[in-house]
């Protein structure tokens, strides 16, 4: 790499680590101390650790198939299975991530659903959504943020 091209991504870099500190400090406050997930073995992975960096502790996590991953994981239960089995699992829980599939079962438990893998096909633009690096990092934080935004706001009364 050339040494213009390295200041320009350390610059990059530096620019969204401030801005990565405001959403994390001024985001609403979580709830979510349970939440359940339902997604392949890396992005299961990488989800968890993330969501215990903010607090939150994942109860069960149900993937699609075995990986070294999932031995890592430190959640209570890691169930290789179907959505029968998420939807079991995600009773009393108070947020469920994963794919589309997981709609119905978000409506049939009341759970707001943060939408993450694949596939999404009941939302727009997602395919243009960033979800890694800092960027990606602070608007998952906003997108949880207003999930629980959004459940209070439907649960109180007008």
């Amino acid at each position: 790499m050339s040494l213009e091209k390295e200041r320009l991504a350390v610059t990059s870099i530096q620019r969204w680590i401030p801005q990565l500190y405001l959403a994390d400090l001024r985001r609403p406050a979580c709830p979510s101390s349970e939440p359940v997930a339902k997604l392949e073995p890396d992005l299961l992975w990488l989800t968890v650790h993330f969501l215990q960096s903010m607090g939150a502790d994942v109860r069960a996590a149900v993937t699609t198939t075995k990986s070294p991953l999932l031995e890592q994981l430190p959640v209570e239960t890691v169930t290789i299975g179907d959505l029968e089995d998420f939807e079991q699992l995600a009773v009393g829980s108070d947020l469920l991530i994963g794919n589309s599939h997981l709609a119905a079962v978000s409506q049939r438990l009341q759970v707001p659903l943060y939408r993450l893998g694949f596939p999404i096909f009941d939302r727009l633009g997602n395919g243009q959504r960033c979800t890694v690096g800092y960027r990606g990092v602070m608007q998952m934080l906003f997108d949880l943020g207003n999930l629980f935004l959004e459940q209070e706001e439907a649960q109180t009364k007008h």
